[in-house]
C-alpha cells in the first residue's frame, strides 16, 4: 500500500489561525461590553428622565397642599422603594424659595423655583370695613369683582369733579370684614427680620460696594451680601442672582445699574429715573421710583412700618411711604405692612401713591392708606383710600384711578392668601 503524504503546516499559518481566532474572540468581547454598557446607560438614562418626571409630580403636589408646613415636606407617591423626594422652603426676600428634589436609584434631580398665589378668582378690590363708603369721582373705573363695607359705593365730586361713567363697578360686590385677608406668610415677620439684619454669612460671602462692580451669584450657592453701614449708590453695577445689598440707611439705583433678582433692605431705597431691572425693594421709611422706571416681573416693593418706643410720633413726622412716580411701570407686587399700635396708625396720609400715569401690573396689599392715581392692572387689598387735592385730603375717594382686573393674565402668580394653592411663579438658576 502506499502511504498518503504527511499534510504539513507552516508555523505561519498556524499563527495566522490563532491571531484571527483571538481577533474574533476580542470583537466579541467588545460586543457584549458594548451591549452591557450601552443597557446601562439606558437604564441610568431613563432613571434621570424618571427623576425629573418625579421632580414636576412632587412640586405639584406641594403647591396643591395649601396647607403646607414645615419648612421640608417628603413625599412616598410611588411603590417602588428607591423613588423619594421632597420639597424643602426657604425666602428670599419676602417671596417664597423652594427647591424640590428627586431621587430614583443613584440619579438625583433638584430644581428650584419662587411661587406665590394665583391672580384668577381675587377681587378687583377687597376694601376693609371701617363703616364709611367708597366715593369714586372723576374718569375712576373699576372692572372686577369687589368686597366692600356695608355702607357701599357712591359717586362724589371733588373741586367739580364729578363721576364720569354710569356704572360705579363693573363687577359683582359682596360685603368685606374689618380685616384684609391674612397672607400665606408672615411678610411682617420677614420683613423685620431681613431690616434688623438678622442675616447670617461667613465672611467671605461678604462684599464692600463700589462702582462699576459685577457679580453673578447661583441660588444654589449661599447668597452673597454687598454689605455697607452707610448710603450704597449702585452705580454701573450689574449684579444677578442671589444677592442681598443692605444699607443701614439708604440705597439708591442709578439707571445705569443693571440688576436681576436682587433683593435691596435699607431704611430707605431710592431708584432713579429712567431705571430697569428686576428686584425686591425692603424699607421701614421710604420707597421712591422715580420717572420712567420699568421694574419687571416679579419684582416687589414692600415698607414695614414699626413701633418705635423711643421715638414719639408728631404731625411733623417724616411720612412712612411708597410712591409710584408717573410714567414709571412695575410689574409685581407693592405692600405697605403696619406694624404700629392702633393709635400710631396715621388716617390722613397715604402710605402707597401711584401717581398719574403710574401703572402696577400685579397687586396692591395696603394695611393703611392707598393714594390711587394712576392704573392697577391687577388687584388691590387696602384698608382704605385717600386723595390729596386742591389743598384737602379726601377719604376713602379714588380719584381718576382704575384698578382693571382683567387685564392681568390669569397665569400671573402674586400674593398667596392662607387656604389657597399656588404656583410657579419663576424658575430659579
Amino acid at each position: 500500500m502506499k502511504k498518503r503524504p504527511s499534510i504539513q503546516v507552516k508555523a505561519g499559518a498556524l499563527q495566522f489561525v490563532v491571531f484571527i481566532a483571538l481577533v474574533i474572540a476580542l470583537l466579541l468581547m467588545a460586543l457584549i461590553s458594548y451591549t452591557h454598557i450601552h443597557g446601562f446607560f439606558k437604564k441610568q438614562t431613563n432613571f434621570g428622565i424618571e427623576a425629573v418626571k418625579n421632580a414636576d409630580i412632587y412640586l405639584q403636589n406641594y403647591l396643591l397642599e395649601a396647607e403646607s408646613t414645615g419648612d421640608t415636606v417628603a413625599f412616598s407617591l410611588f411603590e417602588e422603594p428607591y423613588k423619594s423626594g421632597g420639597v424643602k422652603r426657604t425666602y428670599w426676600g419676602v417671596l417664597e424659595k423652594v427647591a424640590v428634589t428627586s431621587t430614583v436609584k443613584k440619579s438625583r434631580f433638584t430644581k428650584m423655583a419662587l411661587v406665590g398665589g394665583l391672580h384668577t378668582q381675587k377681587p378687583a378690590l377687597y376694601l376693609e370695613e371701617k363703616n364709611r363708603p367708597l366715593i369714586l369721582v372723576g374718569n375712576t373705573r373699576i372692572e372686577g369683582d369687589v368686597f366692600l363695607p356695608a355702607q357701599g359705593v357712591r359717586p362724589g365730586n371733588i373741586s367739580g369733579n364729578a363721576y364720569y361713567h354710569p356704572t360705579l363697578i363693573y363687577g359683582r360686590q359682596s360685603l368685606s370684614s374689618s380685616q384684609l385677608p391674612a397672607l400665606g406668610h408672615d411678610w411682617s415677620v420677614l420683613t423685620r427680620q431681613l431690616l434688623e439684619g438678622r442675616i447670617f454669612l461667613d465672611q467671605e460671602h461678604i462684599k464692600v460696594p463700589m462702582e462699576g462692580m459685577v457679580l453673578q451669584n447661583s441660588f444654589s450657592e449661599p447668597p452673597v451680601m454687598v454689605y455697607a453701614p452707610g448710603p450704597v449708590i449702585l452705580s454701573n453695577a450689574q449684579l444677578t442672582g442671589q444677592i442681598m445689598v443692605v444699607s443701614r440707611t439708604s440705597i439708591i439705583v442709578e439707571p445705569t445699574s443693571a440688576l436681576t433678582d436682587v433683593v435691596l433692605v435699607a431704611p430707605e431705597v431710592y431708584v432713579k429715573k429712567g431705571t430697569i431691572g428686576n428686584f425686591q425693594a425692603i424699607a421701614s421709611k421710604e420707597i421712591y421710583i422715580e420717572e420712567d422706571c420699568r421694574l419687571t416681573y416679579p419684582s416687589a416693593l414692600v415698607l414695614l412700618e414699626r413701633s418705635e418706643p423711643n421715638l414719639r410720633r408728631s404731625p411733623q413726622s417724616e411720612k412712612r411711604q411708597i410712591t409710584l412716580s408717573g410714567g414709571s411701570l412695575v410689574s409685581g407686587m407693592i405692600a405697605y405692612l403696619n406694624d404700629t399700635t392702633p393709635s400710631e396708625a396715621p388716617n390722613f396720609d397715604a402710605q402707597i401713591v401711584l401717581e398719574d400715569e403710574a401703572v402696577l401690573q400685579g397687586q396692591v396689599y395696603c394695611e393703611g392708606n392707598f393714594e390711587l392715581l394712576g392704573n392697577v392692572e391687577g388687584n388691590v387689598y387696602t384698608s382704605g383710600f385717600v386723595v390729596a387735592k386742591f389743598g384737602s385730603v379726601y377719604q376713602n375717594h379714588i380719584f381718576n384711578g382704575k384698578i382693571l382686573s382683567g387685564n392681568l393674565s390669569p397665569q400671573y402668580a402674586g400674593f398667596s392668601f392662607k387656604g389657597e394653592p399656588k404656583v410657579v411663579m419663576k424658575w430659579l438658576y
